[in-house]
């Protein structure tokens, strides 16, 4: 491990490379948490927990990991699809490699039965997360919002690569 004048760790004494590699240098590290917004509202609007409307998020490098529990308490008239927000953009690699998937746990939600389970994923270029159940035709569903009541909780936990 070789330092680099303040610009990262340089790892390039590896002799271990695997094809493909671009870089040897980490060069960025971060952490905090951010406050997680509700998008792809079809109409109306949710409230959240002050104390839990937020996820914590590491960077390394370009790999990004968000975690944490949000707790809506009011709904009110809303339909469509639901995206959560992502503090990064997932990168464009260009070969669908940049799709990522999480674990996601839900409670005090009506989703439909057929619904055998869920994770979020991620799609190149986006700054949010999508929640998909896989349903027993084999199919999969996102999460819509009509589906949370006012006591719904959600648990997240998601590593995806950023630009």
């Amino acid at each position: 491990v070789i330092g680099t004048n303040g610009k990262g760790i340089d790892f390039s004494a590896n002799t271990g490379d695997a094809t493909g590699l671009s870089s040897e240098i980490l060069d960025d590290y971060e952490e905090g948490n951010y406050t997680m917004t509700f998008g792809g509202l079809g109409g109306g609007s949710m409230g959240m927990n002050s104390s839990k409307d937020g996820l914590s998020y590491t960077k390394i490098g370009r790999q990004v990991t968000v975690m944490g529990e949000i707790s809506v308490t009011s709904v009110s008239g809303c339909s469509g699809s639901i995206t959560f927000s992502l503090p990064f953009a997932v990168v464009d690699i260009g070969d669908l490699s940049e799709r990522a998937t999480g674990s996601f746990t839900i409670q005090n939600c009506d989703f439909h039965d057929s619904v055998k389970w869920m994770t979020c994923g991620t799609y190149a270029g986006q700054t949010t997360m999508t929640v998909e159940g896989a349903v027993d035709n084999g199919t999969w569903q996102y999460l819509n919002t009509n589906t949370f009541g006012s006591t719904t909780e959600l648990k997240v936990s998601l590593t995806y690569f950023s630009a």
